[in-house]
């Protein structure tokens, strides 16, 4: 658990700088539409991190297997998070390819459902 935590740490951090990019720098270049959705992928970011860290408690707390669980919370936030940086940076890099990234977007959604799933499954099957 102690590697989960460093990498919830170093990614809080990234999170942190993201999200000042975001409410700084990008606030001149990107549109509404586009600043609104960086800061979803900041915003949802936070939460899965928090929920991470949760899960390392609660699985130190109550001798339960949440690594599943961590790890769909960590792709689910590369898929979900990633993807709605990279696509509503398009203006600043240009890289107009990263467009067939748009599906990646619920899927990173439908994983990180997964990981609270799973955290809901290691739970039940707990008695």
């Amino acid at each position: 658990m102690r590697n989960w935590v460093i990498f919830i740490a170093v990614l809080g951090a990234i999170t942190v700088i993201l999200g000042a990019i975001g409410a700084h720098t990008l606030r001149n270049t990107l549109s509404d539409v586009q600043l609104n959705s960086f800061a979803t992928g900041v915003r949802y970011q936070y939460y899965h991190l928090f929920a991470m860290l949760f899960a390392v408690l609660l699985s130190k707390q109550f001798s339960v297997n949440l690594n599943v669980a961590l790890w769909l919370f960590a792709i689910g936030i590369l898929f979900f998070s990633g993807s709605i940086f990279l696509l509503s940076t398009i203006p600043v890099h240009g890289m107009e390819g990263v467009r067939a990234l748009g599906p990646v977007t619920p899927i990173g959604g439908l994983i990180l459902i997964a990981g609270w799933l799973s955290v809901a499954i290691q739970f039940v099957r707990k008695r």
